[in-house]
Formats: C-alpha cells, structure tokens, sequence
C-alpha cells in the first residue's frame, strides 16, 4: 500500500504543478472529474500548503472527499483545514477566498453528497471499502 500513496502524493504535487503554471488551463478535468487547488495553512507549520482536490460544483459551493485513496489517516490538508477552516480555492485562473465546512457520516447531508461523489468518480467507494475510517467530505463555499 505505500506505493499507492507515493504514488498519490507524487502525482497530486505534479498535477498541482501544471495547473499553477497554466493558470488553470491544464489540470481542471480529467474526464468527467472537476479539479480545484485548495490552500490550507499548514497546522504545525503555519505556511500555506495547496493540493488539487477531485470535486463536484453544488449551488454556489465546491464539494471535496477527503480520501486519500483509502489510507487509513486522514490527508493532510484535511487535517490543516479542520484546524483553521479559512482556506482559498482556485478554479481555473482565479483565486478566491472561501470557509471549508466539514460533513461527517453521522450528518443528514452525507448520503446524499457521497452519492452525487461516487457518481462524478466511481473510485471513492473503492476508497471507502479500503479503509475502516469514516471517509469525510468537506464543502468549500466562497467568501
């Protein structure tokens, strides 16, 4: 299994790479699946740190499945936004301020979002049997 997740942290900090540098032009789908860069602020470093994230645009918010291809931690970047819910999410070229809000498994909301997450990419279920931690998702609104 921790080639899988090199491979994920890798992949992520390449991808991240080419949709910085194209601000946005290269990067934002693959497929049917959205991408945006998320910013958190780093819970023990303190400095800014940005992964693309798969997502499904609803109403006027962004929504995130925190993952991790079904390792049994949490990502990172959802721990650092746990800590400090003022994140920034980029979609395509522009950079925008936003909250991050955190829907955990006991939520009324969490059915219906995770179906709409494993509609966009079928993965996340795959994800899910692969670990026995509660597979969050985060929904980012704009300021």
């Amino acid at each position: 299994m921790k080639g899988k997740f090199w491979l994920i942290r890798n992949f992520s900090k390449f991808h991240g790479c080419l949709y910085r540098i194209s601000r946005g032009k290269i990067g934002t789908s693959i497929g049917k699946i959205q991408f945006v860069m998320l910013t958190t602020i780093g819970r023990k470093s303190g400095k800014k740190r940005t992964v693309p994230l798969a997502s499904f645009h609803q109403d006027d918010e962004y929504v995130v499945i925190a993952s991790y291809g079904g390792n049994s931690h949490h990502p990172a970047w959802f721990l650092n936004l746990r800590e400090n819910p003022d994140v920034e999410i980029q979609i395509d070229a522009l950079i925008t301020k936003a909250k991050a809000s955190i829907v955990e498994k006991h939520d009324s909301r969490y059915q219906e979002l995770w179906k709409k997450a494993t509609d966009t990419y079928h993965g996340f279920d795959n994800y899910q049997k692969a670990t026995s931690r509660s597979i969050p998702i985060v929904i980012i609104k704009p300021c």
